[in-house]
């Protein structure tokens, strides 16, 4: 069978026409082990200039995963933000859909602007400048903001404490982190805040949820990430004091890699051991580790 679409898409989702029952519907399942599923009509094309559509789908796999046991709910462009000023500075789509294949040079704030060591530009626009300030605020509020627990509660051990999550901060969260690198590139502290969420929610539905399910590459490579960020800040302690916890709980067995991306899964979580095996246990976490999941996604009892 085939339906319309209204052309919205986010990753593999795409939005069907009220013609043909509306919603949002998964395409591809591949990377959750159900093959393709179906095709819709349309291409799987831009957003385009709907306000209520996120840019890119940079953490589309994400929402896939994320809202794999529960309903999904519809992505919405953030409210407080001027969409035409998001296009006016929105970088070029091949820097935005798979950060580990960039091989590009990165801007660096110096005193009030940003300027690029390789072939020494510098970015001085007063509303590029204040629209990043204003994502830094929302990303402050928004990824390690208390608004998104639900209700905390304890299973078994006192480290086991999780805490229900609102499905729509968490949606509003990823659209968020969209328009993040559409704007400021993977590689913003923002961004790098992002991660951290995002691999702690699928860390915590792999821990908490009904199954342990596949072994995706996105959390792996993201961790991957977040080392090499930290390791650039030359703090005091290394990524591993940061990251150990995260890094151990998608330590899993070898049956659960499976679906198209099984070997990008296994490089990933090879590369990821070579850089965690090389350090000795922390003492202490120096980031704590959260445990996020949404209601509908474990059982208890």
């Amino acid at each position: 069978d085939s339906f319309e679409t209204t052309g919205h898409s986010s990753g593999w989702w795409v939005e069907m026409d009220q013609s043909a029952g509306g919603g949002w519907v998964l395409t591809d399942g591949r990377h959750l082990g159900f093959g393709k599923l179906c095709e819709p009509v349309e291409p799987h094309t831009d957003m385009g200039e709907d306000e209520d559509a996120p840019l890119c789908a940079a953490w589309g796999m994400y929402r896939a995963i994320c809202f794999r046991s529960t309903p999904v709910v519809q992505p919405s462009f953030p409210a407080a933000i001027s969409r035409g000023l998001v296009s006016e500075f929105q970088l070029p789509a091949r820097l935005l859909t798979d950060p580990a294949s960039l091989d590009v040079p990165y801007a660096r704030f110096e005193g009030d602007h940003w300027r690029c060591p390789k072939c020494g530009r510098e970015e001085r626009d007063e509303d590029l400048l204040a629209l990043e300030r204003e994502l830094s605020r929302m990303a402050e509020h928004t990824f390690y903001s208390p608004e998104m627990v639900k209700a905390p509660m304890k299973i078994g051990k006192p480290s086991d404490r999780i805490a229900m999550i609102h499905a729509e901060f968490l949606s509003d969260a990823l659209s968020l982190a969209e328009v993040v690198v559409a704007v400021l590139g993977h590689r913003h502290w923002t961004a790098q805040w992002a991660r951290i969420l995002f691999t702690d929610v699928v860390g915590s539905l792999r821990q908490f949820g009904h199954t342990a399910g596949p072994l995706f590459k996105e959390p792996l490579r993201d961790l991957c990430f977040l080392w090499d960020w930290l390791e650039s800040l030359n703090l005091a302690q290394s990524p591993g004091c940061w990251l150990h916890a995260r890094i151990e709980r998608f330590s899993g067995p070898s049956h659960l890699y499976n679906g198209v991306d099984a070997d990008e899964v296994l490089r990933w979580r090879e590369e990821l051991r070579r850089r965690h095996d090389g350090e000795a246990t922390p003492l202490i976490n120096m980031l704590t580790l959260r445990n996020y999941v949404l209601e509908g996604s474990v059982t208890f009892g």
